[in-house]
């Protein structure tokens, strides 16, 4: 038999002196009050009821939510269309081309989107639709004719140093781009000829730039490309045009404003010399900067606010250190193309030695005095030359009139 008994809860022994002993429940508190608990352990359902009970003034807390004021409405930045000058939204959805925004009317005016690159291009003067570019076109024509097109594009050759300059009348160095309507066999030519041969998207043929060259050996060496375009049967259209680059390496900031300035009184001359449809072309604009801003900044930040498509790139300084002249219309005619870069070296070689203020004086003068003044300055063969350029366009002019 057990040596203990059970009376209303209470343990009692057996023995002589029978001593009470704890309840059951307590015995259970005891138990959980003895045992080594964590920390980190969660309370029990009827611990945390005592502790409740034990502080009645307990409230559970909430995070307050602190409001932000309302943020004042900015005013959107605005920006105009580079075609037809219509003020835009900046934030909205706008086309941009290099440095130019244009509106979506314009865009679609003035580019076209290639179906298989993906990559939009200038229209240009064609008023048919584009679908695809002249990469992928002569990409798809390999494809089918890979024995006919072949792969017509390199580089350049080396620099050409003149020993002599009895014949065009400068030392300064210079370079020639020419662009090309069809240009049959070309890949025949790589290695054979100084000039390098690269993709044009204005045009449908290829541009041809030719290395650094000076002298009366460079200007052999433009107008031998010029018979031997022709003798391949090379043309060129409308949408074409003949680039002069000027050196300006070492020249002073005083110089280069001196011959933006020259230009600038000067373009109303430079501009009869050349045909009237050239001046409508989207890639060889007016001169549009002003006799101020030079005075205000200096040669270089004034280049990098001009555009590249202007009669007279100064934009073109920064990335060759030249000056180049997109007026002249495409030709592949050795008259016409010698007579061009005779007139604009020895017309920058006179310029570059004047202060701004004789420069000034000179050529700020209407159109037919500017052209008595400049003929001075650019050789007797020259001044001939396009004197009967000049005489024939104003004949021609008059005539349509």
């Amino acid at each position: 038999m057990p040596n203990f008994f059970y009376d209303n809860d209470i343990r009692y022994t057996t023995e002589a002196c029978p001593r009470p002993v704890l309840t059951r429940d307590e015995l259970r508190y005891r138990e959980l009050e003895s045992r080594n608990q964590s920390q980190d352990r969660f309370i029990r359902d009827l611990d945390l009821a005592k502790i409740m009970e034990a502080s009645k003034d307990w409230e559970p807390k909430t995070r307050k939510k602190i409001r932000k004021p309302l943020r004042a409405k900015k005013l959107r930045p605005v920006i105009k269309c580079t075609d037809c000058g219509h003020i835009l939204d900046k934030n909205g959805n706008l086309c941009r081309y290099n440095d130019a925004t244009y509106c979506k009317s314009c865009w679609k005016k003035r580019f076209y989107k290639c179906l298989i690159c993906g990559r939009h291009h200038r229209r240009g003067s064609r008023s048919k639709p584009i679908r695809i570019c002249t990469r992928c076109k002569e990409r798809l024509q390999r494809r089918a004719q890979p024995q006919r097109v072949g792969d017509i594009s390199w580089r350049k050759g080396d620099t050409i140093i003149g020993l002599t300059s009895d014949v065009i009348g400068s030392k300064r160095a210079f370079g020639l781009e020419f662009e090309t309507h069809a240009c049959p066999w070309a890949e025949r030519l790589e290695g054979k000829t100084p000039f390098g041969c690269k993709y044009d998207s204005t045009v449908e043929g290829r541009e041809f730039d030719s290395p650094i060259m000076s002298g009366d050996e460079g200007l052999t060496t433009a107008l031998d490309f010029c018979d031997l375009a022709k003798s391949r049967g090379w043309r060129v259209d409308n949408r074409c045009g003949t680039h002069l680059h000027l050196d300006m390496r070492n020249e002073e900031d005083r110089k280069l404003k001196g011959l933006a300035l020259a230009y600038l009184r000067t373009f109303p001359v430079w501009a009869s010399m050349v045909e009237p449809r050239r001046m409508l072309n989207s890639y060889c604009g007016g001169v549009s900067y002003t006799a101020q801003q030079l005075l205000d900044y200096s040669y270089r930040d004034f280049a990098s606010n001009q555009g590249r498509y202007q009669f007279i790139n100064h934009a073109a300084y920064l990335r060759h250190t030249t000056i180049e002249i997109r007026g002249l219309q495409g030709t592949l005619d050795k008259a016409l193309i010698s007579n061009w870069v005779k007139a604009h070296l020895r017309f920058a070689d006179y310029v570059l030695t004047q202060r701004l203020g004789d420069l000034e004086r000179q050529f700020n003068r209407p159109e037919q005095e500017c052209w008595y003044q400049l003929r001075k300055h650019i050789g007797t063969g020259p001044a001939r030359f396009w004197g009967r350029v000049r005489a024939n366009r104003m004949v021609k002019l008059a005539l349509d009139e």
